[in-house]
């Protein structure tokens, strides 16, 4: 049986919807965020490179130093996952790196692959995302890039809009579109 991976932008409900989804449907959840810092690959990832990018030149270029990290996290737990419900980090789907970006959608064939975000309408994704950064304003950038991206909407079958619902509501409706389909 196929995965349902949750994908978008950081602080749009992957993980709470996870949880939720992972109650009603009785399926493992799957993490990425939880497995980063105890993954190790050969990416050439160094810890502290990274942390002295993320202070001299701030979070989009700590970001793109562990991208083919991240790829390598996220290939691993598809490969090895049936069954579950995998929430995504935020750039787990993001990928500016063609073939970066083409392994992970190859690798997500067969999986209900589901794009969550506050609103169709843009304006309030970004101000709804916003006021859950408040206590950290500097990843604003980040998730501004995120919203720009088109790999999210390329890697999805479907969107849910969440702004107004609980997680269980989103996690019903998740289930009825797939039922749907």
């Amino acid at each position: 049986m196929s995965n349902i991976v949750l994908i978008g932008p950081q602080n749009s409900g992957k993980s709470t919807t996870g949880k939720a989804l992972s109650f009603i449907l009785k399926r493992l959840q799957v993490s990425l965020d939880d497995f980063k810092d105890a993954f190790h690959d050969e990416s050439g990832f160094d810890p502290m490179e990274s942390s002295k990018l993320y202070q001299d030149y701030g979070i989009m270029a700590w970001y793109q130093y562990g991208k083919k990290r991240e790829a390598l996290l996220t290939l691993d737990a598809l490969n090895n996952t049936r069954n579950s419900i995998i929430d995504f980090g935020a750039g787990h789907s993001e990928y500016s790196d063609r073939d970066l970006f083409e392994k992970v959608k190859s690798a997500l064939c067969g999986n209900v692959v589901v794009l969550l975000l506050p609103s169709i309408d843009e304006e309030i994704t970004r101000s709804v995302l916003k006021n859950r950064l408040q206590n950290d304003p500097q990843s604003w950038p980040l998730v501004e890039y995120l919203l720009n991206s088109p790999c999210n909407r390329l890697l999805a079958n479907f969107v849910i809009y969440t702004n107004g619902k609980n997680a269980f509501e989103v996690a019903s409706e998740i289930f009825e579109r797939m039922n749907e389909s």
